[in-house]
């Protein structure tokens, strides 16, 4: 039944993204890349999105 309600699933990639500028503290953003998982749990399944990417900041 929990597969049929999803539970923060069109904020993930919003909110990890975000998360990645706030780290970058105003540097620029370079090769950025995305990996998506899921898993399953006791109760249903789990998503996660992770981005990592490269930051230069103006010297």
């Amino acid at each position: 039944m929990l597969l049929f309600i999803p539970i923060s699933v069109n904020d993930r990639q919003v909110s990890a993204y975000q998360r990645l500028t706030m780290q970058a503290a105003g540097g620029v953003l370079s090769n950025i890349r995305m990996e998506e998982s899921w898993f399953y749990g006791l109760v249903g399944t789990g998503y996660c999105t992770k981005f990592s990417a490269m930051v230069s900041r103006a010297q």
